[in-house]
């Protein structure tokens, strides 16, 4: 969580560095032209100024940046809840990304597009996954399940139970550990 401005400069510069982007005046005329990358960029930089301002609780400031973030919501169907993925997200391509918003994500995890991160029905138990996880595209985590650290979750997987085991690849419908 992002509880002030020096955490939260660090939790920019660390995740633009992810994104491999810098400040020249090629990165401001890609972000202009509308960089795909850059696009990400904006919409995650915006989620985190979000979460800062509603973890500091200034409430006008976190409203007007909830109205901007919603702006990428709604027009790339980027629906991430505030304080639900850690320290190093990247999103790899813009497309339909839906995580709960009580979900729980660690650092350094990588999505693709058309992932869904959700409840199971009514239920109110959420997935978390750990730190260093690749979820792939197409991919479902359902319900109250874990997912340990390094685990990597192959393409249209559909992740219903939990894996323990660290550094592993799961892949299938029911999604299973592969050697």
């Amino acid at each position: 969580m992002i509880n002030n401005k020096k955490e939260l400069k660090e939790w920019l510069r660390y995740e633009r560095n992810r994104y491999y982007i810098n400040h020249s005046f090629l990165s401001i005329f890609l972000h202009l032209a509308g960089s795909e990358k850059h696009i990400i960029w904006a919409f995650q930089r915006r989620l985190r100024i979000s979460e800062y301002y509603h973890n500091t609780h200034k409430p006008i400031r976190e409203c007007i940046s909830h109205l901007l973030l919603n702006h990428y919501r709604n027009k790339y169907g980027l629906r991430i809840g505030l304080n639900v993925c850690n320290k190093g997200l990247r999103i790899k391509h813009l497309g339909s990304i839906l995580i709960n918003g009580n979900a729980r994500i660690g650092k350094d995890v990588t999505l693709h597009i058309h992932t869904a991160i959700v409840a199971k029905g009514n239920s109110d138990e959420v997935p978390i996954i750990g730190h260093r996880c690749v979820i792939g595209v197409g991919a479902t985590i359902v319900g109250g399940i874990r997912l340990a650290d390094g685990v990597m979750v192959g393409a249209n997987a559909l992740v219903c139970k939990d894996e323990l085991h660290e550094d592993v690849t799961i892949v299938g419908n029911p999604a299973r550990r592969i050697v």
